[in-house]
């Protein structure tokens, strides 16, 4: 969960961030040090909720793809609206996602590059996991995000268009009618 975690943008107070999961009890907390712990419930943001929760799938997901063949729980993860944390989907009713214009309507016009980066290196790391994971593993886990976020700039040359497919629910739908 380090080397995921680390990978997102927790705010400062929890890097670099040691969080930890109890299997017995199913709780997640950062390590402050030896004697403190910070649960979920207190650790601020929704970003830092957010990235809590993605830091702890994506370790039990990489677990599973390391069991092979002996896992029962297949790699695949569903996420809905991640970037949700930093662009509500309340007020994104336009034709087209435009960062710029979301902001405005939430008076945080000056928040726009940061928020839209930190989107676009949550679909990296995304990226990032699962080249990683087939790597180590030999599996690749499966990760399907519906977001209304769309057209990021991401690194390596990924297009943004290769992961959606076409596939955009501002025009087309999750499911199209003519498969209905």
């Amino acid at each position: 969960m380090k080397e995921i975690g680390n990978n997102f943008g927790f705010e400062k107070s929890y890097s670099p961030i040691d969080l930890r999961f109890s299997l017995d009890s199913f709780d997640l907390w950062y390590q402050k040090n030896q004697n403190e712990k910070i649960y979920l419930r207190s650790m601020g943001s929704g970003a830092n909720w957010l990235y809590s929760h993605l830091t702890l799938f994506m370790a039990l997901h990489k677990y599973f793809c390391s069991l092979g063949a002996n896992s029962l729980i297949p790699p695949i993860l569903f996420l809905d609206q991640p970037s949700q944390v930093y662009f509500p989907t309340s007020v994104d009713i336009s034709d087209s996602f435009n960062p710029k214009e979301l902001k405005k309507q939430e008076n945080k016009e000056e928040k726009t590059d940061e928020d839209l980066n930190a989107v676009t290196n949550l679909f990296n790391q995304m990226i990032k996991f699962c080249k990683d994971t087939l790597s180590e593993t030999g599996i690749e886990p499966q990760i399907i995000i519906t977001d209304h976020a769309d057209y990021l700039t991401l690194d390596n040359d990924i297009k943004f268009d290769s992961l959606v497919d076409g596939r955009r629910w501002r025009t087309k739908g999750f499911i199209s009618e003519d498969k209905i």
